[in-house]
Formats: C-alpha cells, structure tokens, sequence
C-alpha cells in the first residue's frame, strides 16, 4: 500500500495541470518516493481516469492549431518529449490538424508576424519569416508555399 502523502502529492500535482503518466512519475521521483510505490500510484490513477492522456493530445493539438500557431512537426515533438505513445500522437494529429490546415496556420502565423517587422529589406523580411515558421514547427513545404504567396 503506498504512503499517503504520495497519493495527496499526486492528487495535487494533477490539480493543478493535466500530466501524463511519464510527466507525474518524473515530478513524484523527484520528490524522492520509492519507484514502485509511484509506479503502483500512476498505474491507479491512470486505471481510474485522473490521467487522461488521449485529452491531453487533443488539447494540445488544438491550442497548437488555434492560439499557439504551431506546426505538426513541433507539436508532434513536444507530445513526445511528454512520454505520450507516436501512434496516439499521430493518429490525433492526423484527424484533429490535417496537413492541409498546416498551410492556414502558417499563413495566419506570417502575416501576424510579418505585420509586427519593420524591415524594409523584404529579401531580410522574408528570410526571418521563414525562421520564425521554421521555428514554429511547420513543413518545409508549407513555409516555401507562405513565402512565395507573400513575396
């Protein structure tokens, strides 16, 4: 049976942000709790619903789409620097951010962006939008295709 205060820092840890099964046994190993007591507490909490990890994909991708103007390639990074299995990943993103909205987004990202530069130079003008849709996480093609459109 695992220490209480384990299951109370769990409890509160999850109050407080949605995590993943990977995300809360880091945070309660780093509080020092023995493995197999918080692989018995992740394995629970998972087995009753406090850890949903479909959810949090889906949230993700779209906050990403919507309000972070991101791009497949680094939201697909960041769900699995989060521990979250490639093929839920994909298989949310594959549904829920078609590579065909990638081009809307980026497009929408550039011209926010493009609207804050005060560059004259739109050779400069063009390549740190590229950077900045580069760094967003979008397709190689989707940035050449939104450069040219705004060239």
């Amino acid at each position: 049976m695992p220490d209480p205060d384990i299951r109370s820092q769990a409890l509160s840890m999850l109050a407080k942000r949605a995590l993943t099964r990977k995300e809360l046994r880091d945070r309660l190993r780093r509080k020092k709790f023995p493995l197999a007591e918080v692989n018995q507490i992740v394995a629970e909490f998972h087995d009753k619903g406090y850890i949903n990890e479909q959810a949090i994909i889906e949230d993700a991708a779209r906050l990403g789409k919507e309000l972070k103007l991101q791009g497949r390639f680094l939201l697909r990074y960041e769900l699995r620097r989060r521990g979250l299995p490639e093929a839920a990943v994909n298989a949310v993103l594959d549904q829920d951010y078609q590579p065909t909205e990638e081009y809307a987004v980026a497009r929408t990202f550039a011209e926010h962006h493009a609207a804050k530069m005060t560059e004259t130079d739109s050779a400069k003008k063009l390549n740190r939008l590229g950077a900045a849709l580069q760094r967003r996480g979008f397709d190689v093609e989707v940035i050449q295709q939104v450069l040219d459109e705004l060239e």
